[in-house]
Formats: structure tokens, C-alpha cells, sequence
């Protein structure tokens, strides 16, 4: 059988300002290089600007700031946040 592992939590620290900004820019990446195969009337510009849209895109998701802690340590992290 296996050993139960200790359960991590993980904080996210991120503002709403810096949320709304990451979605900005991705939707600006998206109309932006989509756009311009419009514009120009090239389909395949168009495939190819949604396709470095995704591979940005999913960069992006993995450059999330995590920080993995025990339910101790994440109770003490949040309580020296609110004590500053």
C-alpha cells in the first residue's frame, strides 16, 4: 500500500490590476497577429498567427508564481501578510 502524502496548498499572488493586464495582452497577442492575416487577406497568416498565439498563450500559463507549503507554514505566510 501506498504512504498517504501530506496535503500542499498552494498561494497565488497575484493583484486584480496584474490579472486584468495578463488578459489584455493576451487578447491583444490574439487580435494583433490574427488581425494582421485579415487585413492582408492571407489565410494562412491567419492560422499561423493563431497558432504562435496558442504556443504564447500556453507559455504563459506555466509562469504562474506558486508557492507549495504545508498547512502550517501556508497559515503562518498568510498571517505575516496581514501583519504587514
Amino acid at each position: 500500500m501506498t504512504q498517504p502524502t501530506e496535503t500542499q496548498f498552494i498561494i497565488l499572488h497575484e493583484k486584480p490590476l496584474q490579472s486584468w493586464m495578463r488578459d489584455a495582452s493576451s487578447f491583444a497577442l490574439f487580435a494583433g497577429l490574427i488581425g494582421l492575416g485579415v487585413v492582408v487577406d492571407s489565410t494562412a497568416m491567419e492560422w499561423a498567427g493563431f497558432f504562435v498565439a496558442v504556443i504564447i498563450t500556453l507559455g504563459r500559463a506555466g509562469t504562474m508564481k506558486a508557492k507549495r507549503m504545508s498547512r502550517a507554514e501556508a497559515i503562518a505566510y498568510l498571517r505575516e501578510g496581514a501583519a504587514a
